[in-house]
Order: C-alpha cells, then structure tokens, then sequence
C-alpha cells in the first residue's frame, strides 16, 4: 500500500528532529566558493610563476567535487539505506526536491546569463543565429553559456541525482558508487582519447558526434553522479566516519592535494577523490547547534557568491577595462584586480540578497537560499 500524506509527513518530522548540523561544512562551502572565483579569474597569472600556478590549479580542482559531496550529503544525511526502498522513502522525497530546486535555479540564472552570454559570443566572431544555437546546445546539454561556467555544476547536479533516484530502487547506495566510479573513469578515458588525437576509425564518429553535442566528459554523468554518489553514501554512514583519526584525515588532504599539484588535478582520478574526501570528512567532524547562525549566513554568502560572480567578471573586463573581441582567462589584464573586484561585488550582492530573502520568497527563490 501507498504510504499516506500523514506518514510521509510524520518521516519528514523524524528526519528533522534527528537532522545534525555541520557548521564547519558551511564554512567550508564559502571558501570553496572563493577557489571557484579563482578558478576564472586567475588573480596569479600576473605573477608570471609557473609553479606558483601548479600549485594553485593543483588546490582549485577541489572546489567543485566539495560541492557534489556536499549536495549528496545533505541530501541523504542521517537516511537509513532501508528506507530507499520504501513506498514513500525520505530519500526520494529529498531527491525529488533537491532535482526541483537545482533545475529552477539552472533555468533562472541561465535566463539571466542569456544576454551577457550572447554579447561574449557575438564578441567572440560567431552571428547571432550560431550565438542562439550555441545557447541552446548549452542549455541543454553542456550545462553552461560562453560566460556561465558556474552553471555546470547545477545542471550535472541534477542529472546525477536523477540516476540516483531511477537506481536507488534496484541498487544498494554502495552498488550504485561502484557504477558511478565506473563512469568517472570512462569519462577520463574518453576525455584522453579524444585530446591524444589518435582514435581508431571506428571510435572516430562516436566520439566526434559526442563532443559536438556535449562538449566535454564535465557532466553529470562523467562526474557528478560519482562524487554527489560518494557524499550520498557518507551521509548514510557519517557518524562512523566521525572516528577516523585525525592523523589520517590530515593524511588524506596532504596526500591528495600534493598528487594533483605534482601529477594531475584532475577530477577524474584518485588524487583529487582523496583530496576533497580528506577535505569533506574534515569539514563534518564537528556537529554544533550554537553556531547555526553564522553556518548559515556562510552558506547562503557562497551560494550566492557561486551564482553571481561571472557577472562582475564580464563587466570589468568589457566594462571597466573596455576589452573588445574574444576573452579568455590567459589574457593580459590585471587577474588580481579583477579577482578583488568580482569578489567585492559579490559579496556587496550578498550583503542584500540574504537578508531580502527573509522577506521576499521571489528573492529566496532566485538565490536559492
């Protein structure tokens, strides 16, 4: 039988009495929205120091996976994986929802993006026809415009926690990370094959007729719905690894961070897995109440920092700088300045977003906050 509304209610009041918070993870989500800032602004590049720009690439790449594990996490923390499978699971509920939101906020800030977008684009030598159709193509299956990167991370969000949602019904959480690994990996493997330049003439118009659609292997099925995946599991078994030593956490981030400065960041491989784990399992050791507050303005300031940065980058670089034609990270300009300024301004957004969305439900929706 159906479960009815009254016990799908009651399920939801159970979660929530027994939900812990983690304040150190909000705290940690802000700062990985800095590295996301400067990710696409490069504030170094001025330096001229090839291995100041390893070491800082080699960090940066543990932004985004954060943030998968994190959603993850959030989504399934303190579920109990007998429920998965139940008529009316807590899990699917959250899931359902967590879906909902991502999409909303990907369709309104890629509304938003659209004009800045287009202009980078009609810059960048494309007509207005090929600029629209490139939208298009992003919107649907790269997850991203000519300027809205940070838009990726939603769209792939949201496809991972669907396939999560469809498997969660035949598969156990560990099967389905085990199938998520799988295609993180196939993912690299495709994304190597296609940069080598040598591919057999069988794979040629397979992969060819791929990236034409999608772009590259950064999606939700190449690489979120492994790491959202890895933080779903951790959120059904966190209170074990609360007793992993410190040591060996610290282990794990040093180990990590150093494999992706040294050999490769890239997000596709274990390096930058036992990176953001070590970093993840950290940021969830401690659970407190008092500093629910703060947690929580930190955690709105990166979603909104996340969401609006690009904005301010644009309008320095074409606005303020008065650059014309195409643009790119790698360019001559001033990286620090433009790095101070998209941050300063976001932060000025984010001193008026959070407290209108207290009052007005349409800024809360926009904001997702």
């Amino acid at each position: 039988m159906h479960m009815k509304n009254a016990d799908c209610k009651e399920v939801r009041e159970r979660s929530s009495e027994r939900s812990p918070f983690f304040p150190n993870l909000d705290y940690a989500k802000l700062i990985m929205a800095l590295l996301v800032v400067e990710i696409h602004t490069k504030p170094f590049m001025s330096l001229g120091s090839p291995v100041l720009n390893r070491i800082v690439e080699g960090v940066d790449c543990v932004a985004v996976p954060f943030f998968f594990i994190a959603s993850g996490f959030l989504c399934f923390k303190s579920i109990d994986a007998s429920e998965l499978r139940d008529r009316c699971p807590l899990a699917a509920l959250r899931i359902i929802a967590t879906i909902k939101k991502l999409l909303l906020l990907y369709v309104i800030w890629f509304i938003i993006y659209l004009p800045i977008d287009l202009f980078g684009s009609i810059e960048a030598g494309n007509g207005l026809a090929k600029a629209i159709a490139l939208e298009v193509r992003g919107f649907v299956f790269v997850g991203e415009g000519y300027f809205s990167w940070p838009l990726w991370y939603l769209l792939a969000s949201a496809v991972a926690f669907a396939i999560i949602y469809f498997l969660s019904k035949y598969m156990r959480v560990t099967s389905i990370l085990a199938m998520s690994f799988l295609m993180l990996i196939i993912g690299f493997a495709i994304g190597e094959i296609n940069n080598s330049g040598v591919v057999a003439p069988l794979l040629s118009p397979i992969l060819d007729a791929y990236f034409l659609i999608f772009g590259n292997v950064r999606n939700g099925l190449f690489e979120g719905f492994f790491y959202v995946s890895l933080g779903a599991l951790l959120g059904t078994i966190w209170k074990p690894c609360l007793r992993i030593p410190v040591p060996a956490l610290l282990g794990m981030v040093f180990g990590g961070a150093l494999g992706c400065i040294l050999i490769t960041p890239s997000a596709h491989l274990p390096f930058c897995i036992v990176f953001s784990l070590g970093l993840f399992l950290m940021a969830i050791r401690k659970t407190d109440q008092q500093q629910r507050l703060l947690a929580v303005i930190s955690r709105n300031a990166s979603t909104v920092v996340y969401l609006v940065h690009m904005l301010f980058v644009v309008a320095f670089v074409y606005g303020i700088l008065g650059w014309s034609g195409e643009w790119g990270t790698l360019l001559d300009y001033p990286h620090a300045i433009l790095y101070i300024f998209a941050l300063s301004s976001s932060f000025a957004i984010t001193l008026v977003a959070i407290p209108l969305a207290r009052r007005y439900r349409l800024v809360k929706t926009v904001f997702g906050i």
